[in-house]
Order: structure tokens, then C-alpha cells, then sequence
């Protein structure tokens, strides 16, 4: 049996969406202005915003 499974944009780092960028840079930034801050686990609503609409939602 063989299965092939393709995931990501793309082979380069250019291929990802410039929102997703954006929304990566966006999350490392808020993590490393907060660093041992353990009051704020959310994601940070910009990085929410910019992340939208590549998200899939799913049932469980």
C-alpha cells in the first residue's frame, strides 16, 4: 500500500499566502514580547484575523 499525502503552498517560502506571513511574524513577535507570560495563552487577535480565512473549520 502507498500513500502520498501533499500539504503546505508550495516548496519555497514564497509560495505561503502574504497574510499567513504576516500572521506568523505577527505570533513570534507577541511570543517573544511575552515571554514567561502565562496570563495570555490566546492567540493574539490579529494573528486570528489574518490566519481566518485559510482556516478549515471541522465537526466533532
Amino acid at each position: 500500500m502507498e500513500i502520498d499525502f501533499d500539504v503546505g503552498f508550495g516548496p519555497l517560502a514564497s509560495d505561503v499566502p502574504q497574510p499567513l506571513h504576516q500572521a506568523i511574524l505577527t505570533l513570534v513577535a507577541h511570543w517573544r514580547d511575552h515571554r514567561g507570560d502565562d496570563a495570555e495563552d490566546a492567540v493574539p487577535k490579529a494573528v486570528a484575523q489574518l490566519a481566518a480565512p485559510f482556516r478549515r473549520e471541522r465537526l466533532r
